[in-house]
């Protein structure tokens, strides 16, 4: 509830923390943002209730507001796991700049490849409610499409005031930290590339900064096993992760350019898997048939056999070595493999789900329904896994 007589109490009367209704971690309007869309792009979080239902009447249906508390962790694996991008909206005030700022450090360690983030400020004294009403739905959303990328919002935050070389080496310091919370991927690297070009500073020389502030923050004490043992399970963890990104398809085929003979001690695994959607599904397949009838190709010739189509894979190659280094790659594959059978067999739930729930719940025969129940189920807890 509000109050509504500002001197006689706190403005808002909020309701408590409870097992069951924990403001961290829920989002409002999430569950509408759904229905208005089953494959979101985006999701905007705004601060307020009725912006998000303001934006809803507006046709803009993507939006959620956290319930009172800065956006969480939390609140962004939740974000995360039904649209790959999300844009913060915040005034332009000294406040929303703040909020801003601990936005980006909550969103940083869930970049994964394939994640987008960015920042939209409004005027000082507007709200989206108030904007939307002013410039129309097309031109608010025009808006969103022009916010600010995060790595231009890391920047120029990061930068403001500095000016000169000091400045770029100040500038290098403040940023470095930042982009370490990143996860190990595509995106890091190139955020690298970015810092280097910005401040001149040789990436090798970053890299070593990067490396060394990693190397203080994962000292073992005593009581651990010494970094030389402990360094080939380290990088296995960095790939492992690395799985998770969005496209593991891309990722599966730039270990088989790095180790060809992986596909051959991995045959058991590749074998279900199964052509979709994915445009680089039919390329990584296409390797695997090849690599099973020329047992010993090597990784030029794969590369000459389907030079055009690997030219992105050819691009990122440099970057893989930092994650191979030290690991077991034909695990890392297998590892790789066996997760895109899992998101495939989740998407024949979902298409099984969405095609059992189009049909009416009274027009389903008794044999649906429990059809229906039991992917529901299996759905359920696979959620809780995640």
């Amino acid at each position: 509830g509000r109050v509504m007589e500002n001197d006689s109490g706190p403005k808002y009367l909020n309701s408590p923390e409870t097992a069951v209704f924990n403001k961290r971690k829920i989002l409002y309007g999430l569950y509408e943002a759904r229905k208005h869309c089953r494959h979101l792009t985006r999701l905007l979080i705004v601060e307020g209730y009725m912006d998000v239902i303001s934006l809803s009447q507006h046709g803009l249906g993507y939006s959620v507001a956290t319930l009172g508390t800065a956006t969480t962790t939390a609140h962004l694996q939740q974000v995360f796991r039904h649209a790959p991008e999300v844009v913060f909206c915040f005034d332009g005030d000294a406040a929303g700049r703040q909020a801003a700022d601990k936005a980006l450090h909550t969103v940083l360690p869930l970049m994964e490849d394939g994640r987008q983030a960015r920042f939209l400020f409004l005027p000082d004294g507007e709200d989206p409610d108030s904007m939307v009403r002013k410039l129309g739905a097309a031109e608010f959303e025009r808006r969103i499409d022009q916010a600010t990328p995060l790595e231009n919002y890391l920047f120029d935050s990061q930068s403001a005031g500095l000016d000169g070389h000091s400045g770029k080496a100040r500038l290098t310091t403040l940023v470095t930290p930042l982009i370490k919370q990143l996860p190990d991927g595509v995106f890091k690297a190139l955020m690298m590339n970015a810092v280097a070009e910005r401040s001149g500073v040789a990436r090798q020389l970053l890299d070593q900064q990067l490396q060394s502030s990693s190397n203080i923050d994962t000292m073992p004490d005593k009581q651990q096993s010494s970094p030389a043992m402990d360094k080939p399970r380290r990088h296995r963890e960095a790939v492992h992760s690395n799985t998770t990104a969005t496209n593991p398809v891309l990722y599966a085929i730039a270990l088989l350019l790095y180790e060809p003979q992986a596909a051959l001690r991995a045959t058991h695994y590749t074998a279900d898997i199964k052509s979709d959607n994915d445009p680089n599904m039919a390329l990584l397949l296409a390797m695997l048939a090849f690599l099973q009838q020329t047992p010993h190709a090597t990784s030029a010739a794969l590369m000459g056999h389907w030079s055009h189509e690997l030219s992105a894979v050819l691009q990122q190659l440099p970057l893989l070595d930092h994650f191979v280094h030290d690991c077991d790659i034909e695990q890392v594959f297998i590892d790789t493999v066996q997760h895109i059978q899992q998101r495939q067999q989740h998407c024949q739930i979902d298409r099984a789900i969405h095609q059992l729930g189009d049909k009416p719940f009274t027009q389903q025969t008794e044999m649906e329904k429990k059809q229906l129940k039991q992917l529901l189920q299996r759905k359920h807890l696979r959620q809780n896994d995640v």
